[in-house]
């Protein structure tokens, strides 16, 4: 992008601020929906930055306060996680936005940043200074905790207008596109069935779906929705009333900043949907506002004997197969002025974290707000025995669309010709051929090289690498399909450094990789040291990478050599990690934190490790990324249930020469071994049935670093891989997946 263009924009967006009266600004990645991936009209923290990763938050200073030094220009600094340090370096770079690395030491958060550059204001001025962000791109938690930590710095938070819509000339409008209705027969139950699970849940019709007059005291009583100027101070994260910031223009009005009740017995009137792939989900819908995901901007308001749903003008006229279930069609904009009418003592369901302070700004004093996660969170988590069969069915295509990939870019004849943009596209044209083929579940990353340690790199035109024989390429890709999502990343090499084969290994009784591999290694390596890099913490860090890196060698083979066995063990102990997972067993009631452990221990053992979650869930013809469960060194305090979907892809990554990743999806099931009783342990023990069919990389295979359970495993997932796919290859693909799934164990072994 166009530095010059960025540097305007900032001072456009300067511009608007002082005349709202406001210190600093706020730019979240999200929409009013707090969705992961946005229409472009909300892709406002991309639109100013030009840094274009899923996640990051961008603060712009109207000019430097006292603190710095007094009014000599504006700053502005961009927070993203150690998936993106690199994307963002190369993005932000010449643009005057600095690069905040979140989970590093020494980097200031947000409130820290703006006291140490406005702190001296706020003394100077005797009164606090304003932060500003739109608030209807903010949640409610995100606000209450943003707030506090500003107040404690002399600063409050003002959620208002969004400042964007003077400064953005040609901003896109809300997406008007058509929605479609997500048949019953593959969801495994119909709309009015998954309303009727949706209430029963919230217990709703138990008291009346109306509130008396006698509740008005109980709403009157909470105190977290005022009608003056929408500031959000630290009284007002307390439970006290918001005040007003005089120069503040077009501020969110009573915008409820205090907790409400989260008892999760709770009964409750209503329910506000405000999260696309909820609404989605209940209410067997389907659209296309959102690149990679298959939603439709909109909301819903349930209750007990009425659902209202909210969509776009431009949706109504596709939307009337949702009136057959006496579903009430409403204007989107007309949800706050509905959610205003709510009577005194009304007790409305909301998700905090997924609900945007601009659309309660409206509530009156007297409705009492239910704070939790939506029941639909948990129910689409927990997939349906027809939503299993059916995701089945979507790894058996994916997987010979992988298959017949790995087997035209392994043995392209002339791969330096390729590069990785065209090897994308090739991949999005196998499954394109497909006739349940739907789209891809997000931007394809396809990084060869230097590329492959940049965790979420995003190619281009401009930044596409050509190949070369000696390299790897990290290809982490998915698709949507009519019967399910996937998402599975492999890793391609040809010949490693130093050799120049380019052949599968062999068939068990053809020849073997085992004994050639190990006389290359000569059996465990020791660790490589390996500076400190976005996604890999190497033990012995740089100092250890300057006494003996890899690429220090005079004697060409000898570096080739390392090299080779550097990539090989690398390879080697990220699949161990991923078979640890994919074979845990783990009594009900685990967390994912509690798994995390076993796919990093063998790279731990080494002093390496990586800087992302091992899995996420995953959806069914819904976003790929899906929660509530999570398997990372977050505590999220969710326990892995049968039917939950999460994905399984530990890494490694080396700056400056490659990444290793290997995913596969992986269905949360009782498990068959279990000789507990059913109500030992909190019920049982669980386990993971791995549900991608595709093989891995035997060339980076050093089997010497395995177990024979770990070998065991490999070569009964390949054998599986090969039983399920073989059927839809034939010719070449279909003699590549052979190869491919060998047994690594020799017949005599």
């Amino acid at each position: 992008m166009n530095k010059q263009a960025i540097q305007e924009r900032l001072d456009g967006l300067r511009a608007a601020m002082r005349e709202a009266g406001l210190a600093a600004w706020v730019v979240f990645s999200t929409d009013p929906h707090m969705s992961e991936y946005v229409p472009q009209r909300w892709q406002a923290r991309a639109w100013l930055s030009g840094f274009d990763g899923s996640a990051g938050t961008l603060v712009v200073t109207a000019e430097a306060g006292a603190a710095s030094g007094g009014t000599v220009g504006g700053r502005a600094a961009l927070w993203t996680d150690g998936r993106y340090y690199l994307q963002a370096d190369e993005q932000l770079a010449d643009t005057g936005i600095e690069l905040m690395r979140e989970g590093e030491a020494d980097t200031p958060d947000m409130a820290g940043f703006l006291a140490d550059v406005l702190g001296g204001d706020a003394q100077a001025m005797r009164e606090r200074v304003a932060v500003g962000t739109a608030a209807d791109c903010v949640s409610l938690a995100q606000a209450r905790g943003l707030a506090g930590r500003l107040a404690a710095a002399g600063m409050e938070l003002v959620p208002g207008a969004d400042l964007l819509d003077r400064v953005w000339r040609d901003r896109p409008g809300v997406p008007q596109g058509a929605v479609t209705a997500f048949p019953a027969d593959a969801a495994g139950e119909s709309r009015a069935e998954r309303l009727a699970g949706f209430r029963a849940a919230l217990g709703m019709g138990a008291g009346g779906a109306a509130a008396g007059a006698g509740a008005g005291a109980a709403g009157s009583a909470r105190g977290d929705a005022g009608r003056g100027a929408g500031t959000v101070s630290q009284a007002g994260a307390a439970g006290g009333t918001a005040r007003g910031t005089g120069g503040a223009a077009g501020a969110a009005k009573g915008a409820p900043i205090a907790a409400g009740s989260a008892a999760s017995g709770a009964r409750v009137d209503g329910a506000l949907v405000a999260s696309l792939d909820d609404l989605a989900y209940l209410l067997l819908l389907r659209g296309d506002d959102v690149a990679y995901n298959p939603v439709s901007v909109g909301y819903a308001l349930i209750e007990q004997d009425r659902v209202r749903v909210y969509l776009p003008a431009g949706k109504h006229a596709s939307a009337g197969f949702l009136l057959a279930d006496g579903i009430e069609l409403r204007e989107y904009e007309d949800i706050a002025h509905d959610l205003g009418m709510l009577p005194d003592g009304y007790r409305l369901l909301i998700d905090p974290a997924r609900t945007n302070t601009g659309l309660l700004r409206e509530l009156g004093e007297g409705v009492q707000l239910r704070e939790r996660a939506l029941p639909s969170v948990a129910m689409k988590a927990r997939k349906n025995p027809v939503e299993v069969a059916r995701i089945r069915e979507a790894m058996r295509i994916d997987g010979a669309a992988m298959v017949r990939f790995l087997r035209w870019i392994t043995q392209h004849p002339a791969v330096e010709t390729l590069d990785e943009l065209g090897a994308a596209r090739e991949l999005q044209r196998l499954r394109a051929e497909h006739p349940q083929y739907r789209g891809d579940s997000f931007p394809a990353i396809a990084g060869f090289g230097p590329h492959g340690a940049v965790v979420h790199y995003s190619v281009t035109e401009e930044s596409s690498l050509p190949f070369s024989r000696d390299g790897l390429f990290l290809i982490d890709s998915g698709a949507h399909y009519d019967c399910g999502t996937t998402d599975i990343t492999r890793v391609v090499c040809w010949d490693l450094p130093g050799e120049a084969t380019g052949e599968v290994p062999a068939r068990d009784g053809e020849g073997s990789e085992t004994a050639s591999a190990r006389q290359a290694a000569g059996g465990e390596v020791a660790a490589a040291p390996v500076a400190d890099a976005p996604g890999v913490v190497g033990a012995a860090g740089a100092a250890g990478a300057a006494a003996g890196g890899f690429a220090t060698d005079a004697d060409p083979s000898a570096q080739g050599d390392r090299m080779r066995r550097q990539m090989r063990r690398d390879y080697t102990l990220v699949l161990k990690g991923h078979i640890a997972l994919a074979r845990a067993r783990f009594p009900a009631g685990t967390r994912g934190l509690q798994l995390d452990t076993l796919a990093r221990a063998p790279l731990w053992q080494h002093g390496l490790d990586y800087r992302h979650g091992t899995g996420h869930g995953v959806g069914y013809c819904l976003p790929v990324h899906e929660g509530p469960q999570s398997i990372s060194t977050r505590f999220i305090d969710v326990a892995l249930e049968p039917g939950m979907l999460s994905s399984n892809e530990p890494g490694l990554y080396r700056d400056g020469e490659y990444g290793i990743r290997l995913e596969n999806l992986i269905l949360t099931v009782a498990s068959g071994e279990d000789n507990q009783p059913p109500a030992a342990a909190g019920g049982g023990f669980l386990e993971f049935e791995t549900l991608t069919l595709c093989p891995f990389e035997r060339r980076l295979i050093e089997v010497s670093l395995l177990s024979p359970d770990e070998i065991e495993w490999l070569d009964s997932y390949h054998a599986r891989v090969e039983r399920e796919l073989a059927p839809l290859l034939d010719g070449a693909d279909r003699e590549y997946l052979t190869a491919a799934c060998a047994p690594l164990k020799r017949g005599s072994e």
